[in-house]
């Protein structure tokens, strides 16, 4: 009986843990884009700053938003959200970190240690996003 009881606890905990990990994954995420929300966003700059390792941060939002969603709804301006979601995380490194903190509004994170860098990452991102028919 005791061995069944433990057993079931394990597996009550176990779920519970499970579940927990879920929901915090669930809770830096952006419903819409998939991309980390303004909580993961402020996370992984405490992060950054507590490790002490460098980094650049790239702001920009997205040109025409309010157009698309007045001439032809928000599906359609959820729709252009996820390309642009979709087009940023294909052009950058794993460990870079981009996040939607406002409705047309994103951060990036990226372990370039210099400006010239930064500066570089940025155009080059403009560049493949307007190819793509998106302005940042």
């Amino acid at each position: 009986m005791l061995t069944a009881l433990g057993a079931l606890i394990g597996w009550y905990a176990a779920a519970n843990r499970d579940m927990f990990l879920s929901l915090n994954v669930i809770a830096q995420r952006d419903f819409l884009t998939g991309l980390g929300n303004t909580r993961a966003y402020e996370a992984s700059i405490q992060r950054r700053i507590v490790e002490g390792t460098p980094f650049a941060l790239l702001l920009g939002d997205m040109d025409g938003l309010k157009k698309i969603n007045d001439l032809r709804g928000h599906r359609e301006g959820n729709a252009a959200l996820r390309r642009l979601a979709e087009m940023l995380r294909a052009n950058l490194r794993d460990d870079d970190e981009v996040s939607r903190v406002g409705g047309d509004e994103f951060a990036l994170l990226t372990a370039t240690a210099t400006s010239g860098a930064a500066w570089g990452l940025a155009s080059r991102l403009e560049n493949v996003l307007a190819e793509g028919g998106t302005k940042i």
